[in-house]
């Protein structure tokens, strides 16, 4: 069988594959070899009959199955979750061309076979998978570690789009050995047997054993707080499908590229050097033609409140995943009819794993933040719990699983139409996070294009809000007549956050954010220094105000305009000596002005993946671009020194932001880390960056691009590096070097 399409989630490059001996696996299954009937071997297992054969092993374990639990025979169930298709259904079907739709991550992914009870291949939903199935043949010539790396990212893929679950199977079928691969994957990482030979009982046994695990499912490999259900959507197409009168309303489920998300702390799966290794496949939904449509599955979601009251939350389905392994976040949204608890809506949900002494962590940052009243463009927390089985805390390795309750919800900040609205987002996003840092103590320190919603309408709080802030939007330096506290940004996640004055506070760890939108210095988790035999930095200037947002600006900040003047005086750059020392990494920290520099990283995400709505062809972005966003601190200062690998990118219909990129670059090229008076201010960045924000508005005020609306897609490469590949890093260093070399177009020579 030939895989037409890679994994999404790359598991040759994570450090958390085990192996598994067969003593092992029948733990893990909670069964006993006897329990199992002596099998006939296998004289010839050969490609073409391995589906036959493997769900002929179905047929005879949903027997047994149905044999040592008749009381489930006439339930509607699959492994306990109520509402799908029964497990009488369950079968091993060939993928053939056709990809699983609905992959919360947006991937396009696509095992050679998959274990469910949907009726045919062109229709499953990765919801509806049970197991998936990768296939070695003797043709293709795939070396066997390629195949299990394969094997175990399906898996990685698997868990991300069952939450109800926390450990999934996956099978490789080695047909020219006669033998098999199993695997088991949860948050704590992937395990797999290796070679099980089926020329052997033991063997063969063993994969009875496994198949059998996909009816009579572990309470131990579950979540059972968290059942599948049909989505409404589903039901009412059935129901218009019964009365055949109107056919059933759906829409696009846009995707975000928020995809896998990676944190440096030891809860995820970035390395211990900060290095990442993201790799994504095409995060657009429109690629797979039933992802027009929304997913036939919903979760019904336990929540438990301090009195022993359960609230279940119905409907809510999947919004964004991150990665499969550490925290294995998931969050859940039901905005048209969401449930409550006492009084307040229950917008969003969301389920990950955290250690034991940080499983408080987001909740206590929320809760301070609003403490004194509601502060604009924050998310507020509705509910909080450990996740509990058979109530006892639900663990995965040395991770807690917690469930948190939200109250506001908002568009993805890739949703953002036009250049106009995503500079007042950003703007507005600077505003909330400088306060975040002087009014509150607390730094975000994951500013991400999945951390970053948009509301719509803008909100407004008025009374609401707190009245220590002294908040003001760019809403109203826009037009006075709109209050101060309007704003459409949510910023949400604090999972990352740090209140630097709480003395309990975890400490920062190797790394903190999300790769792609991390400031240079907080991937590689010291300051960038400048070269030992040419100390020098270049500082520039703050920015002068000018037209009428700028006059407004002033009316509304007078200390702000004092506080920098100072700064403005220089009439250019200025030179500060560098006096580098040895414990210069022993005293940094993420600082605020690496949130600003996370700002600016999202508005050139923003800006090159910025299409026209009436361009009918559309561009892949090119590779430098798109190499050097994936974290590597190193490539980012090339991009911030070498800025035409931002400027190739940008689409011709947006050309002229391509100077507030570049008066933003002016302000990243030395690190405020070694800054000196007036320049050593903690919301220096954010001011400067602000200023600019509002001059450039001011100046094209008209323009027609400034509200042209770009497409609902996600421009990047589609293909992913395996195994014996070149590794990420390599590929990023040939690709840059040839493009700096040569004005000709890049190859996708690493990519294939």
């Amino acid at each position: 069988m030939k895989r037409s399409r890679a994994p999404s989630v790359d598991a040759s490059e994570l450090l958390i594959q085990e192996s598994m001996t067969e003593a092992d696996l029948w733990e893990a299954l909670e069964l006993n070899p006897a329990e199992f009937e002596e099998p006939s071997t296998i004289d010839d297992l050969s490609l073409e009959n391995f589906a036959h054969y493997i769900n002929e092993i179905c047929a005879k374990m949903l027997t047994k199955f149905i044999q040592e639990n008749p009381e489930k025979v006439n339930e509607n169930t699959k492994g306990n979750n109520l509402g799908l298709s029964s497990y009488h259904n369950l079968r091993f079907l060939s993928t053939g061309h056709h990809v699983p739709s609905h992959h919360p991550s947006g991937s396009n992914c696509k095992p050679d076979m998959v274990l469910t009870s949907s009726a045919t291949a062109s229709g499953v939903e990765w919801a509806e998978v049970e197991a998936t199935v990768e296939v070695l043949s003797s043709g293709e010539g795939t070396q066997y570690n390629a195949s299990e790396a394969a094997a175990g990212s399906y898996t990685a893929s698997l868990l991300q789009a069952r939450p109800d679950r926390v450990v999934v199977q996956g099978f490789l079928f080695l047909a020219s050995q006669q033998g098999v691969s199993l695997v088991l994957t949860s948050a704590a990482g992937i395990k797999s047997t290796g070679f099980l030979d089926l020329n052997s009982t033991s063997g063969i046994k063993l994969l009875y054993a496994f198949v059998y695990r996909s009816f009579d499912v572990p309470d131990s490999w579950r979540d059972l707080t968290i059942r599948r259900v049909a989505s409404q959507t589903s039901m009412h197409a059935q129901d218009c499908k019964d009365s055949d009168d109107v056919q059933a309303h759906t829409h696009k489920d846009n995707a975000d590229d928020s995809g896998v998300q990676r944190r440096g702390d030891d809860e995820s799966d970035v390395h211990s050097d900060g290095k990442n290794t993201e790799l994504h496949t095409d995060t657009t939904h429109g690629s797979h033609p039933d992802n027009s449509q929304e997913s036939r599955t919903a979760f019904d979601i336990d929540l438990s409140l301090a009195d022993g009251t359960i609230v279940t939350c119905r409907h809510y389905r999947i919004r964004s995943v991150g990665s499969p392994f550490g925290r294995g976040t998931v969050v859940f949204f039901n905005i048209q009819n969401p449930s409550t608890v006492s009084g307040r809506p229950v917008y969003i949900i969301k389920d990950q794993y955290r250690k034991s002494g940080r499983l408080d962590q987001e909740p206590n940052l929320v809760n301070h933040i609003h403490s004194k009243g509601r502060f604009p463009g924050v998310v507020r927390l509705v509910h909080q719990q450990q996740v509990l089985r058979k109530n006892q805390p639900l663990k995965c390795g040395q991770l807690w699983k917690i469930r948190l309750g939200f109250e506001d919800y908002g568009l993805p900040f890739m949703d953002i139409k036009t250049p106009r609205a995503v500079l007042v987002v950003i703007y507005d996003l600077l505003e909330v996070t400088r306060l975040l840092y002087t009014k509150r103590s607390i730094l975000h320190r994951d500013i991400s294009s999945g951390n970053v919603m948009v509301m719509e309408p803008v909100n407004v709080y008025n009374d609401e809000c707190a009245e220590d802030l002294g908040f003001c939007g760019i809403s109203h330096l826009q037009n006075s007549k709109d209050s101060q506290t309007a704003t459409s940004v949510l910023l949400i996640d604090f999972d990352c956050g740090q209140n630097i004055l709480a003395e309990n506070d975890p400490p920062t760890l190797k790394m903190m954010g999300t790769p792609r939108f991390a400031a240079r210095a907080v991937s590689s988790h010291r300051p960038l220094k400048p070269p030992s035999q040419f100390p020098y930095l270049y500082f520039m200037p703050m920015p002068h105000l000018r037209g009428t947002y700028g006059e407004m600006y002033k009316q509304n900040f007078p200390e702000r305009v004092n506080a920098f003047q100072k700064a403005e005086n220089p009439g250019k750059a200025q030179t500060v000596e560098v006096q580098l020392s040895s414990k210069d990494n022993d005293n940094w920290r993420h600082s605020l002005y690496h949130d600003a520099e996370s700002a600016f990283w999202l508005l050139v995400w923003w800006v090159v993946n910025a299409i026209p709505e009436h361009e009918t062809k559309t561009k892949r972005m090119n590779i430098p671009m798109w190499v050097a966003m994936l974290g590597d601190s190193h490539e980012r200062r090339v991009v911030i020194s070498e800025p035409e690998f931002i400027y190739n990118a940008i689409n011709p219909s947006y050309k002229p932001l391509q100077s507030l990129l570049d008066s933003f670059l002016g302000f990243l090229q030395a690190d405020f880390f070694y800054a000196r008076e007036p320049y050593n201010h903690p919301d220096f960045l954010h001011e400067a960056f602000q200023r600019l924000i509002l001059n450039f508005l001011d100046e094209q005020q008209g323009q027609p691009f400034m509200d042209l609306p770009k497409k609902d897609l996600r421009v990047q490469p589609d293909k992913l590096l395996f195994r014996g590949s070149p590794s990420a890093s390599q590929c990023i260093s040939r690709q840059l070097a040839a493009a700096r070399k040569s004005t000709s177009k890049v190859s996708y020579s690493c990519f294939t």
